[in-house]
This record gives C-alpha cells, sequence and structure tokens, in this order.
C-alpha cells in the first residue's frame, strides 16, 4: 500500500504543477493515503499563504478533482481509480508553532502533561518491581564477550546483578 500511495502523491504532485486555476496558490502534496480497496484516497496538502488562500486553493483542488483523478487513472493502471479528497496538512503549522514555543524563553522549564502520569519509582537499589533487597549489593566483575563489566552481588540478586 505504501508503494501505492507514494505513486499517488508522485502523480498528483505532476498533475497540481500543470493546472492553471487562477485560484490555485502555492500547494504541495505532503501525503496519500489511500484504502486498501482504492476506494477513496485522501490527499493532504501544504498551502503556502493565509488562511483565506488556504480555502481558495482547496476549493480549486476540488474543482480540478476530475482532471487529477482522470490523470492518475491514465499513468497507474489500477484496478480501481480511487476518489480523491483533499485535507489540508497541518504539520508544518504544527512545526512552526512548537519552534514558537521554544523560542519564547529557553530558561523556562518545561510543565509536565498533568494528564501523564508519573514516572515509576524503582525499588531498593534501583531494582523494579523485585521488592526490597535488606543488603547493599557491592560491584564485582564480570567476564561478558571478552570484555569486563561490573555486575552487582548481593544476598538478594544471588549473585546476578539483581536479574
Amino acid at each position: 500500500m505504501r508503494k501505492v500511495n507514494e505513486a499517488l502523491r508522485h502523480v498528483l504532485a505532476d498533475g497540481v504543477e500543470g493546472l492553471a486555476d487562477p485560484g490555485l496558490g502555492f500547494v504541495t502534496i505532503t501525503a496519500v493515503r489511500a484504502s486498501p480497496d482504492l476506494g477513496h484516497a485522501e490527499v493532504y496538502v501544504s498551502i503556502l499563504g493565509t488562511q483565506k488562500r488556504r480555502r481558495a486553493s482547496l476549493r480549486a483542488l476540488d474543482r480540478a478533482h476530475g482532471v487529477l483523478q482522470g490523470r492518475v487513472a491514465k499513468e497507474l493502471h489500477l484496478k480501481r481509480t480511487p476518489q480523491l479528497s483533499f485535507h489540508y496538512d497541518e504539520t508544518l503549522d504544527r512545526a512552526m508553532r512548537l519552534n514558537e514555543i521554544m523560542a519564547q524563553d529557553p530558561s523556562a522549564p518545561i510543565e509536565p502533561d498533568p494528564a501523564t502520569p508519573p514516572p515509576a519509582r524503582p525499588a531498593a537499589h534501583g531494582r523494579v518491581g523485585l521488592g526490597a533487597c535488606p543488603s547493599r549489593p557491592e560491584p564485582i566483575p564480570a567476564l561478558v564477550g571478552g570484555v569486563t563489566v561490573p555486575r552487582l552481588a548481593g544476598a538478594c540478586g544471588g549473585g546476578a546483578g539483581g536479574v
């Protein structure tokens, strides 16, 4: 399906370049998502300009729907030619907004999202979910793949580094 989506994007991008509609602004086809049965395809576009220009460009693309769909049918020879629907891709707007937020005050602490639970606290001695260990493990060297690495030994870990 990825190859079909990419082929659709390529054909549509070439087709949009050839359109002579004065209402069409600077449009870039950013992605295409066709349904598995090729019944329809959502075409995501980035449009340079104001909100008014974006709406005008989306209307122009809707008017050119038949021409673009005919071009897809002619060039791709798919089992079915998908019905095209055009949508504004907000990815670039979101990225620019994030850059603005980050540029406002780089020293300001980032507030955590209240909907996100805090990270789980590890149990004793940094081991999660194994319960508390009454003795403090001590590092001892272990040979792993010809390299000596520290590992933990203790009454609770059985000398296996708490694993």
